[in-house]
Parts: structure tokens; sequence; C-alpha cells
């Protein structure tokens, strides 16, 4: 049980007792807010606090929470009371320890029962003192103004729920909130103006002295006796009332008797260059994020189940745990990015996954960007479709296909099928009995192709998934004739029979091409009838569908079949943006703009957000980045 945590910072100057007795503060009692110039102290003093409170703490009663403004405390993240040192390079850091910090003021809060945390005799939780250095910089961001509620409920209410906050700043500008939950004041080397101003009372003039300044006092002066007993000063003096004060240096962590005995209290194991005693800690992300980094801050295993399937992307932003796309689970798979985001990087890896692990086919449906060029030259094989081609140049002289059985009338009708976005029993690999003794059709299987005539990318695309995935009935009609024939009653007679069932193999599409997405009759055609068709047999001829950049889409019916295909998506963008823009008319538009505002700061390079629909779960994580791509 933790009744304080007491730590003296230096020595007061009380007149009226004619003492010099030590300055000390109750950290479970007073927040701490530190003013002072340049070169003045302040960082000396935090160093002091957290170096007292690594001697009088250990892992089991306390955690730090570090947030450096001002640069001077990187050293500090090492040490084995600190869970977590962030700069303000990355504002989802920044964000990310308000996170910590309110889930950690509630699970406290539940934990204490109505109790307060130095009266908590049994299950107390793990005391935090949270440190922000250069606050002035922290209220001057534009962009950390949505946190500035959340700091000022940390001072309010977090004393009682054992979080404490010490902070430094230079000015007193726009702090006045914050002032009245900030109990203890220290101001070092200040114009008596400056001084008057913090403590509302007139100071006598000390020079300029770093170190040196003055404090109110926030709990009774205590002396030590003969046999190194505390015992409290008596007497009639102000306890509000500014007191000259000079602090004590801090000693440096990495040279002598400091070093040694924080190494002995927690085990620092040379091998391993770590404390084997420490807290939880919370890991930041490098510069260069490649796989090398990436198995370097997973520090373990990796969880992946089957490989053939599952394929680890990268590492969220709250635990640093892999963000696996499970393809066996969601056979359509979104990604919605901004340009230059780095699409290129993520469709890499996982389509070199998803290669080397399967004996898979892979189409690549791109167009006059022609950004999937860099993965047919990685695979040579793969069929690329991207410009219009003579008809003459795709179809080749082959043997005319055995004659599949006839099938009943409401089979052949295949139009009717089509209409249901589920697909058909025959769709679904259902048997079909055949009539007896059925005459021979007619031998169209390869029909005269016009001279001079042409398939635009999207026909080539549909005419591989007829010949090679599923037969598409008269879907197909224009591949073979050059003309529209959607009749239900029938099939058109000069299309082709498509691909038997026998026939399939396992494919990854990469369905890249702005095409996809507009309303033009063969594109909508291919977006609302044939992959809804394919969806119904993805999984068990093992097909995947990659969308990899997402465009709007201006017909709603298009938009609603494309909407309950995607399972899975990445949004490479800042996601707030992006929902209150595209939100509405995508898979996203059940999440609230405001709560993702609060929650997730702007994407940095390398950032996305991958989200499951059907578990309702958006991670944030840093994909990683192929250095040969």
């Amino acid at each position: 049980m933790t009744e304080s945590i007491i730590v003296q910072l230096g020595k007061y100057d009380v007149p009226i007792l004619q003492k010099q007795p030590d300055f000390e503060v109750d950290l479970l009692r007073s927040n701490i807010l530190l003013f002072g110039s340049p070169q003045s102290g302040k960082t000396n003093l935090i160093r002091l606090i957290i170096n007292i409170l690594h001697k009088k703490m250990n892992e089991k009663t306390e955690q730090i929470f570090i947030l450096d403004f001002g640069g001077a405390l990187a050293e500090y993240q090492s040490m084995p009371l600190v869970s977590a040192y962030f700069d303000n390079s990355n504002e989802e850091y920044v964000k990310r320890v308000f996170k910590i910090l309110e889930t950690k003021l509630k699970e406290n809060t539940r934990a204490l029962q109505g109790v307060g945390f130095a009266n908590k005799k049994e299950g107390q939780p793990v005391h935090i003192t949270f440190f922000i250095d250069n606050f002035n910089s922290f209220l001057d961001e534009p962009r950390y103004q949505s946190y500035q509620e959340k700091f000022a409920r940390l001072c309010r209410d977090g004393l009682s729920k054992g979080i404490s906050v010490v902070v430094t700043a230079s000015e007193n500008k726009g702090m006045s909130s914050y002032i009245n939950n900030l109990a203890q004041k220290i101001a070092l080397n200040l114009t008596n103006d400056r001084y008057m101003e913090i403590f509302g009372g007139k100071v006598s003039s000390i020079g300029n002295i770093p170190g040196r300044g003055f404090a109110n006092i926030t709990m009774r002066l205590r002396e030590k006796d003969r046999r190194g007993n505390y015992y409290e000063i008596t007497g009639t003096y102000n306890i509000n009332a500014p007191y000259e004060i000079h602090c004590n240096f801090a000693e440096d962590i990495n040279k002598g008797e400091f070093k040694t005995n924080l190494h002995k209290k927690f085990r620092y194991n040379d091998a391993e260059k770590r404390f084997e005693r420490q807290v939880e800690k919370y890991k930041i992300f490098p510069q260069t994020f490649g796989l090398a980094e990436y198995h370097q801050l997973l520090g373990g295993a990796q969880e992946i189940s089957d490989p053939r399937y599952e394929v680890a992307v990268g590492l969220d932003y709250v635990d640093f745990k892999p963000v696996v796309v499970d393809f066996h689970e969601s056979r359509f798979l979104a990604v919605y990015a901004k340009r230059n985001a780095g699409q290129d990087q993520l469709l890499s890896r996982m389509i070199d996954s998803l290669m080397s692990s399967a004996n898979r086919k892979l189409v690549l449906f791109d167009d006059g960007r022609g950004q999937l060029k860099p993965l047919k030259e990685k695979y040579p094989y793969a069929t690329y479709i991207s410009a219009y081609v003579s008809r003459g140049d795709i179809v080749k002289e082959e043997a005319p296909k055995q004659p599949e059985p006839v099938q009943s009338a409401a089979s052949a009708m295949l139009g009717g099928a089509f209409k249901n976005s589920a697909g058909s029993g025959f769709f679904k690999g259902q048997k079909v009995e055949p009539k007896t003794a059925p005459p021979p059709p007619p031998a169209v299987n390869k029909p005269r192709i016009p001279q001079g005539s042409k398939l635009s990318p999207m026909q080539q695309l549909i005419k591989y998934i007829h010949e090679e995935c599923v037969d598409v009935g008269n879907y197909a009609s224009v591949l073979y004739t050059g003309r529209e024939y959607m009749s239900v009653l029938e099939r058109n007679p000069n299309v082709p029979i498509g691909c038997f069932e026998t026939m399939r193999d396992p494919t990854v599409f990469v369905l890249h091409s702005k095409l996809i997405y507009s309303s033009v009759r063969e594109n909508k055609q291919f977006l609302e009838y044939i992959m809804p068709i394919l969806s119904d047999m993805a999984e068990e001829r093992d097909y995947i569908f990659i969308f990899s950049d997402v465009k709007k889409m201006s017909d709603a019916e298009m938009n609603e079949k494309f909407n309950t295909l995607v399972h899975t998506a990445f949004v490479l963008d800042n996601i707030a943006e992006f929902v209150s823009e595209r939100g509405q008319k995508t898979i996203f538009g059940d999440l609230d703009v405001k709560l993702l505002k609060a929650d997730y700061a702007p994407c940095e390079k390398g950032d996305g957000y991958y989200y499951d629909v059907e578990a309702d779960s958006l991670k944030k994580l840093k994909i990683i980045q192929e250095e040969d791509y």
C-alpha cells in the first residue's frame, strides 16, 4: 500500500522560522506546475523527480509516462519505470498517451470503488506519474486542442485515482483553467512581475541563478532529528505563500553510484541491454519500418496459423501486434487510398505472400496509369489486362470443347440467375441432370471473329472469367458476337460454353482499373451481376479479389452491390476526413466522424487503417515498407 510519494526537490528558506527545511512534495496530494525561463533548471527538476521515483518505487507500484516537447528527456525512455516516452514528431503518439491514461483512469476508478488512492489498503492500482515537458508547445499547437480537455480531466480527477501530473512551462498564458488543479507551483529564474502573476504576492529579488526561485508550500515542513526521524516543524507561516527555494541537482543516470544502484535494483542484463525488472513498455515506430524493424518491434513469433491465406501487413499503433489479413475469411478486400499513400507497398506484400504459399494464377486488371506493371514484371506469367486489343490477338484456334449435357430450361435461362445478387444453385456447383440423347449443338464454340474489331479491357476481363472461372452465359455475348444479347428466355447460341466446373484453378485477381467503378453498361454488368456470382463460389474455387484502388461510384445500385461484396478494407488516408467526404457511400458509413477525429491523428507516411466489417473493428497501423519495391 502506497500512502504517500514524497519527493525531496531542494531546500526552502523560511525567514519567519529562521530555518531552511527540505522542499518536499507529496505526489499523491499535489500535481506540480513548474515555470521557468530557458536554462533555468526546469528539465533538471523533472530529471530529479524521475530519479527519486526510481529510488523509492518499483515496477509493481509505479509507471511513468513522458511527453517531451522540449527534446531534453530522450535518454530517460529506456529507464525501467518509464512505460512510454513520446516526443511531438508524430501526433498519433500524443493521442495514444491520452488514450492510455484515460483507460487507466477508468480502470483505477473501478478498482478503488469510491476510496481515495492513498487510503486503499487492498487492491491498490499501480501509481502513474505523467510528465509534459514544455507545456506551452502543447497548448499552442492547434492539432492538440482536442486533447486539452482530456488533460484537464486528468489534472482534476487523477490525484484521487492514482495519477499525478507534472508539467513545465515558460509562460502562464492560456493556463488559467489548469492552475487550480496544479496545486504545487514552482517558478525558477523569472522577473519579480512574473512571480507576482504566478503567486499573487510580492517576492524579493534573488537574481539570475539557475535552480533558484520560489514555490508555495503544499505540505507541512519537516526536519530530521538526531536519529534520522522526520518531525513536522511547528510555527506560524503561510502554507500557500511563495518561499524562496534552491533546487537539488539531478544525478547523471549513466554514471556513478546512481547507475550502479539502478542496475542492481532493476537487474540490468548486459547481454540483452535491458532491465529484467521493468514496467510494460509502449513502443514507437522507427523512421524506416521494413521487415527487420517489424520483427524487432514484434519481439516474438508471428501469429500466422495458415500462411496460404493470412498475410501480416504491419503493426497496430496501440499494442504493436500484427495486423493480419485473413483471405480465407474474406475473399474480397478493398483498398481506399489517396495518391502516393503507399498502396503499392501494401499490395506488393499481399501478392508476394499469396503467390509464394500456394499454386495460384494471378490476374492483373490495370488501366492507363500502369501502376500494376511492377507486379507484372515480378510475375511474368500473370495475365495482364490494361488496353484495347484485337480479338484475333487473344482468341486462339482450339479444338471444340466437348459439349456439355443440355440443361433444363430453368437452368438454361441464365439471365434469371443473374438477377439474384446471391447467384443461383447452378453457380454454387450443383449438378444439373442431363436430358436423354440430346442432339449435338452446332459448332459455334469458336465463332468467326469480325476483322479489325477490338476488345476493351473490361471485355477481356469478362472473357477470362467466362473461359477460366465460370460460365457467365449471355453476359459474354458481346465478346463473341460483337452485339449485346440479353434475352432471359434463351441462351444466345453463338456464345461458347464457358468454364467447366472441373477446369477451375486458384486465382488472385487484382482489380486496379478505374473502369470497374464506371456506370457504362458492361462495367455495370460486371459489378452488379458477374461479381456476385463469383462471390458465391470464391471460397469453393479459391478465388481472391483485391480492389486495389477503389474510386467513387455515381451509380447507387453499383455502389450498394460493391459494399455487400467487401468485408475487409484498408484506408490509406486520414480516416475522419475520408469518412466525412465518402463514408456514407462506403462500408464505413456507420462510423462516427466526431469520434474518429477524437480517437485518431492524421496519417504519417506509411500509416493506414484496417477495417473488418463483420467484427466492426478499426485499427490504425504502420505498414511494412518493402525496400526493393
